[in-house]
C-alpha cells in the first residue's frame, strides 16, 4: 500500500489537518536525506550480513524491517475525510485527460522531443539498472560488496534535495 504513494498522501493529511502545509517542501527534503542515510548505512550493514551469512539473509533482514515498520505505523493517527467516488467517471475523465495530453504532446513539437527523449532516457536508465550488478560480479566483484557501492552512490543523494532547494529559492 505505502509504495502507491499512501504514505505520502498520509503526511499531506496530517499537514493539512494541523494547518501545516508551508512544512510541505521541508518534509520531502527531509524525507528524501533520511533515506538516503538510511541506504548508506544499510549498504555498510549488509556488507556483513551477507559476508558472514550469506545473500539469503537480506530476505529474512527485510522482512523484519517491514514488521517493525507495520508496529510502528499501527499507532499512528490518521485525519482523512473518506470520500464517496464514481470509479466510472474517474477513468473517463484520466482518459480524456491523457487524450488531450497526447494531442498537445504530438502537436508541441519542443514537447514532443522532450518527451521523447525523457522517454529513450527511462527505458536506458532501467536496462542499465538492472545490468551493473551482474556485470560487476562478472568481473570478479565479491555479492557482498555491492552493499558498498549502494552506499557510495546514496551518499551523493544525501545532499541533493537541500541543494535543489537552495537553486529553486534562487531561480524561483
Amino acid at each position: 500500500t505505502l509504495a502507491s504513494g499512501a504514505d505520502e498522501a498520509w503526511v499531506m493529511d496530517l499537514l493539512k489537518y494541523n494547518k501545516k502545509q508551508e512544512l510541505t517542501q521541508k518534509y520531502y527534503i527531509k524525507m528524501m536525506t533520511i533515506s538516503s542515510l538510511g541506504v548508506v548505512l544499510m549498504g555498510i550493514i549488509s556488507v556483513f550480513f551477507v559476508k558472514y551469512l550469506g545473500i539469503r539473509i537480506i530476505w529474512v533482514v527485510s522482512g523484519f524491517g517491514i514488521l517493525i515498520g507495520s508496529l510502528i505505523l499501527l499507532n499512528a493517527k490518521e485525519h482523512f475525510k473518506k470520500q464517496r467516488i464514481n470509479t466510472k467517471i474517474i477513468y473517463r475523465k484520466t482518459i480524456s485527460n491523457s487524450k488531450k495530453g497526447l494531442i498537445y504532446s504530438f502537436k508541441n513539437k519542443n514537447l514532443f522531443l522532450i518527451l521523447l527523449a525523457l522517454a529513450f532516457t527511462s527505458l536506458a536508465f532501467s536496462i542499465g539498472s538492472n545490468m551493473w550488478q551482474p556485470f560487476l560480479t562478472d568481473l570478479g566483484l565479491k555479492p557482498y560488496l555491492l552493499g558498498y557501492i549502494y552506499s557510495i552512490i546514496a551518499i551523493f543523494t544525501i545532499g541533493t534535495p537541500f541543494l535543489s532547494s537552495y537553486f529553486l529559492k534562487k531561480i524561483g
